[in-house]
C-alpha cells in the first residue's frame, strides 16, 4: 500500500512506541499513587508536558493532556465561553474550521452566543483586515481560527490575527490538529491563548492530545470529577499515550528541517504530474500550505469513485469532501472558498508521510493518471 493520507492519520513511529511500552508493562501505576508505583508515571507525564510545550513555545504548566484534538477544541470553546468571567457574547470564526470546532461553536450559538463566520478568499485564507474591522464594530469574547485546513492545506495568518485579537481584548483559539508537528508554532509570537493538538497526526498514538491554555486565562473544566490536571480535567491520565505524545512532539521538533525538506521534494514531484493532467485545478494557497500537502479537483471525475479505484490499485488518499459527505453535505471548507458543487465533488487530497519514498510517489502518480483516464472513459 502507498499511503498518501496523512490528513486522516499517521502510523505510530517505532521510537514513540518504545517510549510508550514501559508504561503499558512495567510502570503501570497511576501517577496519583504515593510512593514508587506512581513515581515513574508521574515523571513521564512531566517530561511529556515539557516536550509538548517546547513544540508550541509555551510553559510546561500551560499544557493540559486530553484524549485528542476534538476534546481539546471542545474544552477550549466551551470552557472559555461558559465561564462566568467571559467578557461578551460574540464569537468570530473562520468558515474553514474543522467539524470539532464548528459543532461546539454551533452548540454555543444555541446557548445564546452570537457566532459570526468570517469570509475566506479563493485559497481559503482569512483576511486579517476583515477581522480587525469586525472587532472594531463590536467586541468579541473569542476569535477562533484553524492553523491549517486539512482539505485545502492553506496556512492561516496566525501572527496577524493573533495580534489583532490581543489588541481587541478577545481570546484567540487556534485548532492546530493538522499543523502541529508539521509547521512552526509559537504561542507567544502568535498571541495565542488556547491551542488544540492531537498526537496521531504527527506519528504519535491515537487517543492522546493536549490543550495549551495561556497562564491566567479563566477556563471551566469540560470533564469533572477529580483533581488531575490542576483540577481542570478529571480522570486518571493515559500515561502511555501522554508519553507517546511527548516523544512524538520531541521528534517532530528535532527533525522539522529534514522532514520539511523531504515532504517538499515529494510535493514538487506530485505537483509536476498534476499540472500535466488536463482538466485539473489545484486548490488552496500555492506556497503557504502544509508541507507535502497537495489538494486539487479533477474535471469530469467523481472524487469518491476515484478514491475507490485508487484503493483497488493500492493507493490510499483522501477526498476533500469526505468529512462532510458522511453527513450528506458537500465540504463546507471548499464551499467557503467559492468552489461550485461539481468541483467539490471531484476533489482529492494527497499528503505523503515522512517515510514515503520518491519511488512510491511516482508510482502513485502513474496509478492516479491511469484511474483518471479510466473514469473519464
Amino acid at each position: 500500500m502507498i499511503y498518501l493520507d496523512r490528513i486522516t492519520t499517521t502510523p505510530l513511529d517505532e521510537r514513540v512506541f518504545r517510549t510508550m511500552e514501559p508504561y503499558l508493562r512495567e510502570h503501570w501505576g497511576s501517577p496519583s499513587n504515593l510512593g514508587r508505583a506512581g513515581d515513574a508515571p508521574a515523571a513521564a507525564l512531566e517530561k511529556a508536558r515539557a516536550d509538548v510545550s517546547a513544540l508550541v513555545g509555551s510553559k510546561a504548566e500551560e499544557i493540559f493532556f486530553t484524549s485528542g484534538g476534538a476534546e481539546a477544541s471542545n474544552w477550549a470553546i466551551k470552557g472559555l465561553l461558559r465561564h462566568p468571567r467571559v467578557a461578551g457574547r460574540r464569537v468570530l470564526a473562520s468558515p474553514v474550521e474543522n467539524l470539532h470546532v464548528r459543532h461546539p461553536l454551533e452548540r454555543m450559538r444555541r446557548e445564546g452566543f452570537d457566532v459570526s463566520w468570517l469570509s475566506v478568499d479563493s485559497e481559503g485564507r482569512v483576511n486579517p483586515d476583515e477581522v480587525q474591522k469586525t472587532l472594531r464594530r463590536e467586541k468579541a469574547a473569542l476569535v477562533a481560527l484553524v492553523a491549517a485546513s486539512g482539505e485545502a492545506g492553506t496556512l492561516e495568518p496566525l501572527v496577524g490575527v493573533g495580534r489583532i485579537a490581543r489588541e481587541a481584548g478577545a481570546a484567540f483559539f487556534v485548532d492546530a490538529t493538522h499543523a502541529a508537528g508539521h509547521v512552526p508554532l509559537d504561542v507567544r509570537e502568535m498571541n495565542i491563548d488556547l491551542l488544540s493538538l492531537s498526537a496521531h497526526y504527527f506519528y504519535g498514538p491515537k487517543g492522546a492530545g493536549a490543550l495549551f491554555r495561556r497562564e491566567g486565562l479563566s477556563l471551566l473544566p469540560l470533564v469533572e470529577g477529580g483533581a488531575q490536571e490542576e483540577g481542570l480535567r478529571a480522570g486518571t491520565p493515559n500515561v502511555a499515550g501522554c508519553a507517546g505524545l511527548g516523544e512524538a512532539a520531541r521528534l517532530a521538533r528535532e527533525e522539522a528541517d529534514s522532514r520539511g525538506t523531504h515532504l517538499g521534494s515529494l510535493a514538487r514531484e506530485i505537483r509536476a504530474v498534476l499540472q500535466s493532467l488536463d482538466g485539473l485545478s489545484l486548490t488552496g494557497h500555492p506556497v503557504e500550505r502544509l508541507p507535502g500537502h497537495e489538494s486539487f479537483c479533477v474535471e469530469g471525475v467523481d472524487g469518491e469513485a476515484l478514491l475507490v479505484l485508487l484503493n483497488e490499485e493500492g493507493v490510499t488518499a483522501s477526498s476533500g469532501s469526505v468529512c462532510s459527505s458522511e453527513i450528506g453535505k458537500p465540504s463546507h471548507v471548499l464551499q467557503a472558498m467559492g468552489l461550485p458543487p461539481e468541483r467539490i465533488k471531484s476533489s482529492l487530497v494527497l499528503a505523503p508521510l515522512k517515510s514515503t519514498t520518491r519511488e512510491e510517489v511516482l508510482e502513485a502518480m502513474r496509478i492516479l493518471k491511469h484511474c483518471v483516464e479510466r473514469l473519464r472513459a
